[in-house]
């Protein structure tokens, strides 16, 4: 069950989704739990261990050649875990929710894998890691056009994190998010040509969720260091102000670095918050709540006076 049906050869990854998809699945596999281990690490450590790809698909013959390079075929086989993990999530947790309906669960649990399957309709559910990835290739690729003319390896980009705690209910949590974050850098940079890029998503911070806004910060080299100091002044106001919020601003440089910052919370790791798995319903009333509270809101939103 939840195994995925191969169609085409899937096409390779980039180096850059390579890695997104390992921090995916490195958060998932920290975290652990029983759907966790069924759906995720038990294929892994089955094709790890004796190259059986029966519990992740059913035709991996008829589509992958047996000259395939180990790195190609380890790709495929984390991709089809990754997606095997997802449709069990539909199944037992974000298809049962209040808001869910048939329509909606039927496009999430058929969304292929990403570069599998491309005549597929994409199910772009905030919960979907391979949507999630294709929405971060596609910032990539947007990056890289307005930036041609520059060493993507050099690029750089002031990134400002803010991990902010769900609220904890008798039910389970409430994720909560600060509107004014915008309001405070927009107000900060006004002064400044800049470009910036803004995505949601979640992670598990010591067993507890937090919700995750990452902010990419571009400009010419006379200004970046103006805005260095300007998010280093916010990230000590906040640490002081709200201290129960976790804030970083730094320097990182190279397209496939910062992506990778904006990109590596997958919401998906909200499902993993109890050892009872996906069908708890302290998981399925923090899931609803985080689906609740970012519907209508953009995943990835551009901005500044450089736009």
């Amino acid at each position: 069950m939840d195994r995925c049906e191969l169609r085409s050869v899937p096409n390779r990854l980039s180096p850059f989704l390579s890695k997104l998809m390992d921090s995916y699945i490195g958060s998932l596999v920290r975290l652990g739990g029983p759907d966790v281990q069924r759906g995720l690490i038990e294929p892994l450590k089955i094709y790890y261990k004796v190259g059986d790809t029966e519990p992740l698909t059913d035709n991996w013959d008829s589509f992958i050649p047996a000259d395939s390079p180990k790195y190609f075929t380890t790709s495929v086989v984390r991709r089809l875990a990754l997606t095997k993990l997802f449709r069990l999530g539909v199944r037992r947790c974000i298809g049962k929710l209040a808001t869910a309906d048939v329509d909606s669960n039927n496009r999430m649990y058929s969304c292929p894998p990403i570069g599998m399957n491309t005549s597929s309709w994409k199910c772009r559910s905030i919960f979907c890691p391979n949507c999630r990835m294709r929405i971060a290739n596609n910032t990539w690729r947007f990056l890289r056009t307005r930036y041609e003319n520059q060493a993507f390896e050099a690029i750089p980009a002031v990134v400002f994190k803010a991990d902010i705690p769900f609220a904890e209910s008798r039910f389970g949590y409430n994720p909560v998010l600060d509107d004014s974050l915008m309001r405070r850098i927009s107000n900060r940079l006004a002064k400044v040509d800049y470009f910036g890029c803004k995505t949601l998503g979640a992670k598990v911070i010591d067993k507890k969720p937090v919700t995750s806004v990452q902010i990419a910060l571009f400009s010419d080299a006379k200004n970046m260091q103006f805005i260095q100091n300007q998010m280093t002044k916010l990230q000590k106001y906040m640490r002081k102000n709200s201290p129960e919020i976790l804030v970083s601003a730094e320097i990182r440089e190279g397209l496939d670095n910062i992506c990778l910052e904006l990109y590596d919370d997958t919401p998906l790791c909200l499902l993993a918050l109890s050892n009872e798995g996906f069908y708890s319903s302290f998981v399925q009333h923090t899931v609803e709540e985080f689906k609740y509270a970012l519907a209508g809101k953009k995943k990835v939103l551009l901005f500044g006076t450089g736009v």
